[in-house]
């Protein structure tokens, strides 16, 4: 099963943050913390949920947001007459604030989006909520962890 809400999603039963298709830079969240997955590498390795004391995104936000049938439409029409376009993606820049070896450390990485040219504000800030309580609520990390799917019905 596969369920998606801006650029967080479900697949396998995993709650992820970005696109993994086509290898795409992505967080895979499971029990033991974070898997962190890049093109130019193989699994960067877990991070520990002790280790993690915050994540922070920073996704595009739109006022507008033409439907991405809309999008794939013009994409598909332009390509008909010979021209070459391609429908927007916008990625999500996400910062982990970490403590490695007793030092704190901060990780920046850009996560691959989806086709749109932004994300609805109030999607972005419950998705903010909800990465707030995997990092601080272990009680609520275990459900949301074991029930990804539920948290997308939450994040409206």
């Amino acid at each position: 099963m596969s369920a998606r809400l801006g650029f967080l999603l479900v697949r396998d039963g995993a709650l992820i943050l970005g696109d993994p298709i086509d290898q795409g830079t992505h967080l895979r969240f499971s029990d033991l913390g974070i898997i962190v997955r890049q093109p130019a590498e193989a699994d960067v390795g877990v991070v520990p949920w002790e280790s993690v004391h915050s994540i922070t995104i920073a996704p595009v936000v739109a006022n507008f947001r033409p439907p991405a049938w809309l999008m794939f439409t013009a994409a598909a029409a332009t390509a008909s007459i010979g021209l070459d376009w391609q429908p927007p993606v916008s990625d999500v820049p996400v910062r982990l604030e970490l403590t490695t070896a007793g030092r704190p450390q901060s990780r920046e990485l850009v996560c691959t989006g989806f086709v749109t040219r932004g994300y609805r504000r109030s999607q972005c800030e419950s998705i903010q909520a909800a990465l707030r309580l995997l990092v601080r609520d272990t009680a609520a990390r275990r459900q949301i962890l074991a029930h990804p799917e539920r948290v997308l019905t939450l994040v409206r």
